[in-house]
């Protein structure tokens, strides 16, 4: 028995043991009703605990995409284990364009790629990212240990001057930036904690000298 029909297994059990103790006449019940009842309650329970929050829905060799059921967000996580260091793909530029979206990667002032291969794209923000987009090799870069499951993060200030779609991160790391809107608006003392494209370094530079 799995832990799954261990726990439903519990808490139909329970549930009959308090039946047992009930006073029906107090209660103006029919005992019998009640048992009717405890079919209805059983799937109730094996379904909250068996319905995944997420679910795959494509496979691409060494990531998976998820599709979280409450958010409706999807994201990118490893199906193969990686090391810092290890190069988790190349990619390429699908559509080269003069402005940011928010499925665009930032490759110098006025280039703005879409990634090849397309589900790259659902590679979420987080303050302590574990991947890179090096956009001078067009690698996506590993850079904490992964294991199959993990999601797949990056910094958007690392690729991102200025950002189409500022938001409030929820990353949940002790170190958490909040406002994420492109590296323009941090310090260099903030950005020097992060791995940078040659592009956004070229501009920090840039801003130190004037």
């Amino acid at each position: 028995m799995n832990n799954n029909s261990e726990l439903s297994f519990l808490l139909f059990n329970a549930f009959i043991h308090l039946l047992n103790r009930i006073t029906c006449r107090n209660l103006n019940l029919n005992y019998f009703k009640l048992l009717r009842v405890i079919p209805i309650l059983n799937r109730m329970i094996t379904t909250s605990i068996t319905t995944p929050t997420s679910e795959v829905i494509s496979n691409h060799i060494f990531a998976n995409v998820l599709l979280n059921n409450s958010s409706s967000q999807k994201s990118l996580h490893a199906a193969v284990s990686f090391s810092p260091g290890d190069v988790i793909c190349n990619f390429d530029a699908g559509i080269t364009q003069s402005y940011a979206t928010y499925l665009t990667v930032q490759t110098s002032t006025d280039s703005h790629i879409t990634l090849v291969p397309e589900f790259l794209q659902y590679i979420n923000h987080s303050c302590a990212p574990n991947v890179f987009f090096n956009t001078t090799s067009m690698e996506l870069v590993c850079l904490q240990p992964l294991q199959p499951g993990d999601e797949f993060t990056f910094f958007y200030p690392s690729t991102e001057w200025e950002m189409s779609q500022p938001f409030v991160c929820n990353c949940g790391n002790a170190e958490c930036l909040q406002l994420i809107n492109g590296a323009s608006h941090l310090s260099v003392e903030t950005l020097s904690k992060y791995k940078l494209t040659d592009f956004i370094r070229q501009q920090v530079k840039q801003k130190l000298c004037l």
